[in-house]
């Protein structure tokens, strides 16, 4: 009449489509309730109650996603949520409704879970869970006298809850659930089937879906079966539905026989009687069941109803109890912008309005119980009982949840009887006779005990017991099993055979045992020769040895094992062959042909070549196995008892006593078995410890790691990664404390020893570089080397540079060096994707590098390896880039040349190597990098000529330096002379010993002290000076000597 009313807007989450088919009902009676409510205009005068469906598809996820879209979407559109007809949708819902304050009423779901308040506290609907089920299937068991009853349950996250709520009211009503199982499947179904007629039970309780029960009603007519099964209500004759596995003889007959009498409880249907309904006064139940009935009859089997279902009423007791909740809150001045802004005290006005529902519904008064407790979201309405009669659903009672009672107004029908008058004549809960390995006990059968048997089916309530030498092991048999041979069954009524005692065997009937001599020496001899054999193999056979020390003495490589090594050649051939693996050393480790070793005593041996030759270079190491392959770890290794006596020797010996011993002690293939599988398990078990005692045991070496680890934990308790490149120098006190920890072990040896047997042993449980672990400073120089000069010269070399370059504080000065600062673990990331992303010269270009230390002897050895190439020509470039950067500096054991400290005939053999060398001929290890590294230097200005051009401007420049210092030094000294002969005498001395290796300044201060303590008469003063007017130094190319001669 132009009247403008106010729009209300629900969120209605359905199941148009899915698994559940009764969302397109709930959809059409909610909006006739919905139309009802609007057009009369009563509850909500001047207010439009809007329903907007969405389709969840029966999906949890797909629910929540719409309620969250809708709350994000339009946050002030919506004052409730309706709908949700499948349970697994409310869950879902409903677990989060309160957190957002939506008001929410489920039409349809019927989980018995979601009475938990605890979960959902605030989740309301209008059908009667499936929890009262529980109640009405044992009211029914205790009318029917039944005692037993069997479980089958669906899935757990939809029937778990209902299951054990019904398995705790069992035990309430005295009843015993014989059996509880699941069927998610046909074959799950079989084996339920089949587990159910072992017990003999016929009443099946069974909480699960359609499909469930489908699978094993199929099974039943398979089986010819019948029994009496209690479960929800459920699609009309849903059994001859379709399914997967379905076997032939399921036909709908079938089907129909084994589903008749099936009794199904649930609520919701349209109630019996004619009350007028609260929300729609002028129209009666009765009237809107029957415009419910002609709505189906027009549209069901098509889009808008493809098949009915009797939640229609829900859904409009769910509209009618939405609209009385909202009259009640305007009636209390709540306004609809006050339910769209969902505070927390409108969202409990909410909640308290539907908890005091109470209103004559399309399905029954409709009413909610006042504790508050669990069930308090429940209606307290009515479940109605149906049977299957006749292939059709029948309704033959109503459960009263109030009174909690049942009234009956049909008969009920079960086989071969029926229950005229409502009365209930039912059958058994047992099925008789008992099948064969079964006896009777009361209504039920049971499984005869272990050690007895029944040959046939029957009644008899007793189990025949087996006879002295038959045993039954297993409840449930049909007869008895004779004992095997060895054992014996000595009394009637065994479940087990027993073994005869030691040296005993049973007699021919297995009833009892008697003696056999035989046993008392052959199987225990056999069982030892097999020890000792497999021992003997095992032993041999892959051992390994560990290796303490690999290097030359008096001329010959010796190999220095942990412990005896065990082998012996002589028998045969003057020497036997060996493999090594885990030495570090290249030419030791996986070498394919192996090498040959002559034994010197039980843990020396001397190494040979694969072909027995005498090894001429140096394969040191301190760390490793050594093997023999086979078949030399069996051929060429000593008795256990006899060193001089091949293993094999006596292992032939054991392996033909072996069958003797089974033969003349006739041990039968059993106790032969047992006496060699013991010796051979007590031989490997015996192997493997004396095995794993040696292996974990710790080298010399292993401990004296474990000692400079616990010194660098003292001083770098903490330690961790510092950035590739400049931050990770080592000082001059560093690095000469660790010569120091390792000097005995590194004697004269070369950076592959240090970096294979040191450096990465200490490295390896943190992964990280050396000076990571030590304690990383930034670096002071660029350390430029090669890995075949001596370890000890190369700590000299350095600890001499920082003494020149900080004579006071040498100590702290720190150097990047490769073997230290590299992390040895990740080489491949510290070479870099290309040169000039490696560490090498990410180090040699920072800021904080004064200059480039090239430790160098008398081979100039870092003067033949690529890598070094390319330190020289980074060097020649930042030289170039900065004024300040000292440049290439050569240093030696004795001092550093470019600042004429170093022994000069080292420093002239060096000139002379320098002087032949041409940077082209520069090795590497891999290919790869010579190449860049050569290109590289030929795309420099200059080329190669520019770098060979420079490294002897350096060696030039350096001997200019010691010539000078040589001729400071000698003035020093001459000019301190006074005029004694002797002292000119002492003076060439010195300066010869200053050729023998001394420098012009050690022989100084020798003279200088010599003065001092020889001071002769006459010398004080000047009258007695001599003047020496010119002195040559004359150098020898081909002898690098030094000759002083005095004009």
């Amino acid at each position: 009449g132009g009247v403008t009313c106010h729009r209300i807007n629900v969120l209605v989450n359905l199941p148009i489509t899915g698994s559940w088919s009764g969302g397109p009902s709930l959809n059409a009676s909610g909006h006739r309730m919905t139309d009802l409510i609007n057009s009369q205009q009563l509850l909500l005068p001047g207010y439009e109650l809007v329903l907007h469906v969405k389709n969840d598809d029966c999906n949890h996820d797909e629910s929540s996603k719409i309620l969250l879209n809708a709350i994000t979407d339009a946050p002030s559109t919506f004052v409730a949520l309706a709908g949700t007809g499948c349970s697994a949708t409310s869950k879902s819902t409903a677990s989060f409704a309160p957190i957002i304050r939506m008001p929410h009423i489920s039409w349809a779901s019927v989980a018995a879970d979601l009475s938990d308040r605890t979960l959902y506290p605030t989740f309301f609907r209008t059908r009667v869970p499936d929890g009262n089920s529980n109640t009405v299937w044992l009211l029914l068991a205790r009318m029917c006298s039944w005692k037993r009853l069997v479980v089958i349950k669906g899935s757990d996250d939809r029937f778990g809850y209902q299951t054990t709520e019904f398995l705790e009211a069992a035990a309430d009503y005295d009843m015993e659930v014989v059996l509880s199982s699941s069927i998610l499947t046909q074959s799950d179904a079989q084996r339920v089937l089949t587990n159910v007629m072992d017990i003999r039970a016929r009443v099946l309780v069974m909480l699960a879906y359609e499909d469930s029960i489908s699978y094993f009603l199929c099974e039943t007519v398979v089986a010819n079966a019948q029994f009496v099964i209690l479960t929800k209500t459920h699609a009309t004759q849903f059994w001859r539905q379709s399914f997967d596995g379905r076997d032939g003889l399921c036909t709908d007959s079938a089907m129909d026989r084994v589903a008749e009498h099936m009794v199904m409880v649930g609520g919701g249907d349209f109630r019996l009687d004619e009350a007028n309904l609260t929300c729609v006064p002028d129209m009666s139940s009765a009237a809107y069941q029957q415009w419910w009935e002609s709505f189906v009859e027009e549209h069901v089997s098509t889009p808008l109803l493809p098949q009915q279902h009797n939640a229609a009423a829900n859904a409009a007791d769910g509209v009618c109890m939405l609209a009385l909740a909202l009259a009640f809150l305007f009636k209390n001045n709540v306004t609809l912008q006050d339910m769209l802004g969902r505070t927390e005290e409108v969202f409990s006005h909410f909640n308290d309005a539907f908890a005091a529902t109470d209103f004559e519904g399309v399905s029954g008064r409709i009413v909610f119980p006042a504790d508050g407790g669990n069930g308090a979201g429940d209606p307290l309405g009515a479940s109605r009982i149906y049977q299957v009669q006749n292939g059709s659903s029948v309704s033959v009672g109503t459960y009263n949840a109030r009174e909690r009672n049942i009234s009956f107004d049909r008969n009920f029908t079960w086989p071969h009887s029926a229950s005229p008058g409502g009365t209930l004549v039912c059958p058994f809960d047992t099925f008789d006779p008992c099948l064969p390995g079964h006896r009777s006990s009361g209504m039920q059968c049971i499984p005869c005990e272990p050690g007895s048997f029944a040959v046939a089916a029957s009644g008899s309530a007793v189990c025949s017991l087996c006879q002295p030498g038959l045993i039954a092991s297993k409840a449930g048999a049909s007869a008895c099993d004779e004992c095997p041979h060895g054992r014996h069954a000595g009394f009637s009524g065994m479940s087990s055979c027993e073994s005869c005692p030691v040296a005993h065997t049973a007699n021919h009937n297995r009833s009892e045992c008697h003696m056999d001599v035989k046993y008392l020496w052959c199987a225990p001899g056999c069982m030892t020769f097999t020890f000792l054999l497999c021992w003997s193999l095992f032993h041999r056979t892959g051992r390994t040895t560990r290796v303490l020390d690999v290097s030359k003495v008096d001329g010959k490589l010796i190999v220095t094992t942990c412990g005896s090594h065990n082998i012996y050649h002589r028998w045969r051939c003057s020497s036997t062959k060996v493999c090594f693996s885990d030495t570090s050393h290249p030419g030791l480790d996986n070498q394919p042909l192996g090498f040959r070793v002559r034994v010197i005593s039980s843990d020396r041996l001397e190494l040979l070549t694969a072909e027995g030759e005498a090894i001429s270079e140096d394969l040191d190491t301190s760390q490793g196995i050594m093997f023999q392959p086979a078949p030399y770890d069996l051929l060429d290794t000593t008795s256990l008892f006899d060193a001089r006596i091949p293993a094999f020797l006596p292992a032939l010996f054991k392996l033909s006593s072996i069958p003797v011993l089974i033969s003349v002690g006739n041990l039968g293939t059993c106790m032969a078995l047992i006496a060699v599988l013991t010796g051979l398990l007590m031989a490997g078990l015996a192997s493997f410890v004396s095995r794993r005692i040696y292996t974990r045991s710790s080298t010399p070496k292993q401990l004296r790691i474990r000692r400079i680890r616990a010194q660098l934990r003292e001083s770098n308790p903490s330690p961790k990664a510092c950035e590739r490149g400049p931050h990770r120098g080592i000082t001059a006190r560093q690095l000469y404390g660790f010569l120091e920890m390792c000097s005995d072990y590194i004697k004269n040896r070369d950076m592959h020893y240090v970096c294979g047997n040191f450096i990465i042993p200490i490295t390896q449980a943190e992964r990280l570089s050396y000076a990571d672990l030590a304690g990383a400073r930034p670096l002071n120089y660029f350390v430029s080397h090669s890995w075949g000069n001596g370890f000890r010269d190369f700590v000299s070399s350095i600890c001499k540079h920082a003494e020149a370059v900080k004579p006071e504080r040498w100590q702290e000065v720190s150097y990047w060096i490769c073997t230290f600062s590299n992390n040895q673990w990740d080489v491949s990331a510290e070479l870099g994707v290309n040169l000039f992303a490696s560490s090498f010269y990410l180090a040699l270009k920072s800021d904080s590098c004064r200059g480039t230390a090239m430790v160098v002897d008398s081979r100039a050895l870092p003067l033949t390896r690529v890598w070094c190439l390319f330190e020289i020509v980074a060097t020649i470039r930042k030289t170039k880039a900065d004024p300040s950067f000292d440049g290439l500096m050569l240093c030696t054991p004795s001092g550093v040349l470019n600042q004429g400290t170093a022994d000069m005939n080292t420093a002239i053999k060096i000139a002379n190597r320098c002087r032949r060398i041409d940077m082209r001929d520069a090795e590497a290890s891999h290919e790869e990098d010579r190449q860049k590294i050569h290109a590289l230097v030929e795309a420099m200005d200059g080329g190669f000529a520019a770098v060979n051009r420079f490294l002897r401007m350096a060696i030039r420049d350096s001997l200019f330096e010691m010539h000078t210092a040589f001729e400071r030094d000698f003035d020093k000294i001459c000019y301190s002379l006074k005029s004694s002969s002797s002292q000119l005498c002492n003076v060439l001395m010195g300066l010869a010993k200053s050729s023998a290796g001394l420098t012009l300044t050690d022989t100084l201060e020798q003279l200088q002290e010599d003065q001092q303590d020889n001071e002769l008469p006459g010398c004080s003063g000047t009258d007695g000076a001599v003047s020496f007017e010119k002195e040559i130094l004359q150098r020898s190319e081909t002898e690098g000597t030094l000759s002083v001669v005095a004009l």
